[in-house]
C-alpha cells in the first residue's frame, strides 16, 4: 500500500462489518481505493464492481484481492463512478460510497477550497435509484 492508503483504509474490524450488513449479489465499491473494503465485501457478495479513478489504486486493489485470494469475484474499473453511474451500465444490489475524505490535513480543508480537490460533496448527486432497475 502507499501512504495515502494506510491513513484511508477502512479498518478491518469495520469492513467486515459493512460486509456483513451488506451482504447481496452484487455491490458496487464506488471508490474502491487500495481495496480495504472491496476484499471483504468480496467475501460476502457474488460479484463485486470495484471503483477507482486512480489507475495507482486499481493495481493496489488487484494486487490485494490476490493476496486474500478473493480476486476471482471482483471486477474492476478504472474511472470516474460519477460518469460511470450516468451511462447507466452499471447495475447492482448495493452501491457503496466512501469517497475519499481528505487525510490528515481534512480540518484546514473546508477553510480553503482546493484548486486540485478531486471531490466535493456537492457532486454527489447521482440518483443512485437508477443503478438498481
Amino acid at each position: 500500500m502507499d501512504s495515502e492508503s494506510f491513513y484511508s483504509v477502512t479498518p478491518e474490524s469495520i469492513a467486515i462489518h459493512h460486509s456483513q450488513r451488506l451482504s447481496c449479489y452484487t455491490l458496487i465499491d464506488a471508490f474502491c481505493g487500495s481495496g480495504g473494503n472491496t476484499i471483504q465485501f468480496a467475501k460476502t457478495c457474488h460479484k463485486v464492481i470495484a471503483i477507482d479513478i486512480d489507475p495507482f489504486k486499481i493495481q493496489l486493489a488487484q494486487n490485494n484481492c490476490r493476496v486474500y485470494q478473493v480476486d476471482t469475484n471482483v471486477e474492476f474499473i478504472c474511472g470516474d463512478f460519477f460518469q460511470l453511474a450516468k451511462t447507466k451500465r452499471l447495475k447492482a444490489d448495493v452501491v457503496y460510497l466512501a469517497p475519499p475524505w481528505g487525510g490528515p490535513n481534512y480540518e484546514a480543508f473546508g477553510q480553503q477550497e482546493s484548486q486540485d480537490s478531486e471531490y466535493k460533496l456537492k457532486w454527489l448527486s447521482v440518483d443512485c435509484r437508477k443503478l438498481f432497475k
